[in-house]
Formats: C-alpha cells, structure tokens, sequence
C-alpha cells in the first residue's frame, strides 16, 4: 500500500539501540525538540565482511541542530559537561575495538547518548 504522509513538525528517523550495542535495533521516528542526535560518520570507508576497519579511521561528528556543544569520551565512560569538546575528526590508529560515546548539549540541556563502535584490523590482517 502506498500513502503519502504529512508532517505537522520536523522529525529525524534513527536507529535507536537498548542495552547492548550490538544487540538489534529498531527503527522509530525521534522528536525534533531540543538538539538532533549527533551524526558520525566515516568519509567513506567501509568495513569488510566481519565490520572491521582497515586503520587508520578518522571519524567525524556532525549534528543537525547548530550552537550545541558535542562532547565525547572514549574510554567506555558516559559524556558529561565537562568532557573533552568535539573540535574535529577523531583518529583511531590502533588495532582493536573503539567505543566512541558523544552527547550534545544546547542550552544546558543534553540528549541521549550516541554511541558508535569501530574494530580496527591490525596491521598485518590481510583484507
């Protein structure tokens, strides 16, 4: 069946993750209020089969909603004000699994926690 579909306000779709980050997740509309969920992104690489990198990676952090302020850790901890200020890529160089976490911050308010994981190949993994 095909619809069409009317708006009232601005809505991002996202794949939102409970618990586990690599438990499955399930896909709903997220609400426009307060600041959009940071994106990240990789500039076009690409895992392989078994979603590893070939390092090094350079990921980068964008966000929708413009003035806030995203903050991000990277040793498994959750981003609070005071966390380091996301001011351009971050670069993973070593081998093994990366759990970036970043939350933006508008008007001292946060929203939810955005966590990504990336496992880089070592050195001498072929492709």
């Amino acid at each position: 069946m095909v619809g069409r579909t009317e708006f009232f306000k601005q809505c991002y779709a996202g794949l939102i993750y409970k618990g586990d980050p690599w438990d499955t997740g399930i896909c709903q509309w997220l609400p426009s209020s307060g600041s959009a969920l940071p994106i990240l992104t990789t500039g076009g690489k690409k895992p392989d089969k078994q979603d590893r990198y070939n390092g090094p990676l350079e990921v980068t952090i964008t966000c929708p909603d413009k003035g806030t302020a995203m903050r991000y850790t990277l040793d498994g901890s959750e981003p609070t004000a005071q966390s380091q200020m996301y001011r351009g890529p971050i670069k993973l160089t070593q081998a093994g699994r990366h759990e970036i976490r970043i939350k933006a911050f508008k008007g001292g308010l946060a929203q939810d926690t955005v966590i990504a994981v990336y496992d880089l190949k070592p050195a001498n993994d072929k492709p």
